[in-house]
């Protein structure tokens, strides 16, 4: 018997499988491949609290919280994860420049620290930039880092501190004993039994819970790496409402990511749980490329592309708390392309649940629960 069972050893449930053993609780994280293997292990890497379509003022304190929580992690246990602090840059061009002002209005007035820069400005901190963009949102605090690195030292802490973690596991059905009752967790070895079940699965929580099918939609994403340049900024970067993103690695390598608006089948790539490259998609990154960095010559000398799957949800926020009538059943899943911002915040937040039946940020805004139908009175 397990105080709590994990399902998915991505960002998410390797970072809770810390706290919760961290807590003292008798912890087993199962994950059907490898850790990292999902989204955790193909994304970006870009903690980004500016996110152009989930951001809102109230978000500031978790999105604050969440990074003090992964800055502690990493100084406790001095994990090399590639971070960087170098802050994110929002790259403007004509047709967001008044959406650019407006947003760092906003987001001084939450509290978070934000810079408008102006073309020159933009051009001295980066000049190989196409002239075309017009001014920049900076925003000194975000980061980078290497997203399976980072997974892979929340799994280390997660065991060093007592948790259980198997890999190739794949789960093939939950028993949910009734409300407060014990769960069953049936895989393809054997069965667990826990007091508490928290999904980590993001895009692929409808298998387990066909409940969210209709909230949590796969969609995917697709990047390429570069062969190294010569080292040029150390920003986190995005452009065109964070649909094309970018970051130079420390080898010198520019991860460029993003277009999946020109994903014809399935519609930008919702739907689809598969991790297969489109070609359409390829040529889209390649031509952005080009067109974002001119100075950097015509062809793009490409090392690897890759395609990953997230879980997306109609408001774009998370799904972070108990499932309805299932008070022993939580859920940290729905990132929609924004798991580093979240991904230790969830992990804290669904450990305090679990232990004292409360979270020291109010879950209201993330509540899993919040596209059912109410009923009419």
């Amino acid at each position: 018997m397990y105080d709590v069972i994990i399902i998915g050893g991505g960002l998410v449930g390797s970072y809770c499988a810390y706290e919760c053993a961290s807590q003292g609780l008798q912890t087993l994280l199962l994950e059907r491949q490898e850790l990292a293997s999902g989204a955790s292990g193909r994304g970006g890497g870009l903690l980004l609290k500016g996110a152009t379509d989930v951001f809102t003022p109230e978000l500031v304190p978790y999105l604050l919280a969440n990074q003090q929580l992964l800055e502690t992690f990493l100084e406790k246990t001095g994990a090399d994860v590639d971070y960087l602090r170098g802050g994110s840059l929002y790259v403007a061009f004509e047709q967001d420049w008044n959406f650019t002002q407006t947003q760092v209005q906003q987001m001084c007035q939450a509290g978070l620290k934000t810079e408008l820069w102006d073309a020159q400005q933009l051009r001295d901190e980066m000049p190989m930039l196409t002239a075309r963009a017009v001014g920049a949102r900076f925003i000194p605090t975000d980061a980078q880092l290497a997203s399976p690195k980072l997974t892979l030292a929340f799994a280390q802490a997660a065991r060093q501190a007592g948790a259980e973690i198997r890999t190739g596991t794949a789960v093939t059905s939950l028993v949910n004993r009734g409300r407060g009752q014990e769960l069953e967790v049936r895989t393809t070895r054997e069965t667990f039994f826990g007091r508490h079940l928290v999904l980590a699965t993001n895009a692929y929580t409808a298998r387990l819970w066909p409940e969210l099918e209709s909230v949590l939609v796969p969609t995917r994403g697709q990047a390429f790496l570069t062969n190294p340049y010569p080292r040029s900024f150390t920003f986190a970067c995005a452009t065109n409402h964070d649909l094309e993103y970018w970051r130079q690695t420390r080898s010198g390598q520019i991860l460029f990511g993003g277009c999946r608006k020109l994903e014809r089948n399935p519609d930008s790539g919702r739907g689809t749980e598969s991790n297969e490259t489109t070609p359409e998609v390829q040529a889209g990154l390649e031509n952005a490329f080009i067109s974002l960095f001119p100075e950097w010559g015509r062809e793009v000398k490409i090392e690897k592309s890759w395609a990953g799957t997230m879980g997306f949800t109609p408001d774009y926020k998370p799904l972070i708390g108990r499932l309805a009538h299932r008070e022993n059943v939580l859920v940290g899943a729905g990132f929609s392309g924004n798991g580093l911002p979240f991904a230790c915040l969830t992990g804290h937040l669904l450990c305090e649940l679990i232990l004292q039946g409360k979270t020291s940020l109010p879950l209201t805004p993330f509540d899993p629960n919040r596209f059912q139908s109410k009923p009419k009175v």
